[in-house]
């Protein structure tokens, strides 16, 4: 006998060993249009899968830690500096006009910062006001630079004249 399974030898295999019994045949296909058996059906084996965007960090009754709310005013302030911001670098500081905003920007965050710090952990925001610090004086500088320049300007021109 060949180590090589024969063509018409039915119960030779490539994997089967000495003495394996034969596999059971899958049986008929259902007619078209049937319904599949089993279709549809959850696989034994396989839990629920969790709902969308669902974490299953925190299970046994315990969320997720509350998220502390924003103070108004660190976004006021955020808002306030980076429109100055915008004003004082894009628009050559409006002649000065842009640091109103920026300064605006700038005492929202002070104010908001120290709200922050009173209320003892209840209120968050805290970055978003030094970011409307940061940005309000950083166009409330630009804009008062702008308007230096710009008097500066006029009055060589009187001289000159």
């Amino acid at each position: 006998m060949s180590d090589y399974p024969t063509s018409g030898d039915p119960q030779s295999s490539w994997g089967s060993q000495p003495g394996d019994q034969p596999q059971p045949g899958y049986g008929q296909q259902p007619a078209y249009g049937q319904p599949q058996p089993g279709y549809g059906q959850p696989q034994p084996g396989y839990g629920q899968q969790p709902a969308y965007g669902y974490d299953q960090s925190y299970q046994y009754g315990y969320g997720p830690p509350a998220k502390q709310p924003n103070d108004s005013m660190a976004v006021v302030s955020l808002v306030a500096g980076i429109s100055g911001c915008v004003l004082a670098f894009l628009c050559c500081g409006l002649f000065g006009v842009a640091a109103i905003p920026s300064a605006a920007g700038v005492v929202t965050g002070l104010l908001s910062r120290k709200n922050i710090q009173a209320s003892g952990g209840q209120l968050g925001g805290s970055g978003m006001a030094l970011a409307g610090i940061i940005t309000g004086a950083a166009g409330a500088a630009w804009s008062l630079l702008w308007l230096v320049l710009y008097i500066i300007g006029k009055a060589s021109v009187w001289y000159v004249s």
